[in-house]
């Protein structure tokens, strides 16, 4: 994937530029962005929770800026030449069963196990496990993100 980036007000976020990539390793080589911080460490860093209502704007930007990454990377995705990644991923049933009982079955699992907020949204939870059970039957899935944590995206 080329670069993928989104600015809103002083927010930038991007991926780093893709260098090479040896699929016989699964070895990536990429960018190094020395002056980066990860979205957790930078929330924490300057945004503690007594100080979150007068930088709620702040907090819309960064929220903003990542949220027009992503539907920079979905439209990136869709696009006629990344038909062999989308191939590619759909031929990978294995990583697909792994991503659902880590993802559906798994969160299921601990709702019993859990009070409040989790077990009040048992019926919710169900039924997203039942569309997910339903996507894995069907050939015409999108690319996603995956992983859209915090911890791991540079702001």
């Amino acid at each position: 994937m080329g670069t993928v980036s989104a600015t809103h007000e002083w927010c930038h976020v991007r991926t780093p530029k893709l260098f090479h990539f040896d699929a016989s390793t699964d070895t990536q080589i990429q960018e190094y962005l020395d002056n980066a911080i990860d979205l957790k460490t930078y929330a924490l860093k300057y945004y503690p929770p007594h100080t979150l209502t007068h930088l709620k704007g702040q907090c819309l930007g960064i929220g903003r800026g990542l949220g027009s990454w992503l539907r920079q990377f979905h439209r990136w995705a869709v696009q006629p030449a990344q038909a062999s990644l989308r191939d590619a991923a759909a031929a990978n049933h294995e990583m697909q069963k792994i991503k659902h009982a880590t993802y559906y079955q798994h969160l299921m699992t601990l709702v019993p196990r859990s009070t409040g907020v989790l077990s009040e949204a048992e019926p919710t939870f169900a039924k997203v496990k039942e569309m997910a059970d339903a996507e894995l039957e069907k050939s015409d899935l999108q690319v996603v993100h995956g992983d859209f944590w915090t911890g791991k995206y540079a702001a």
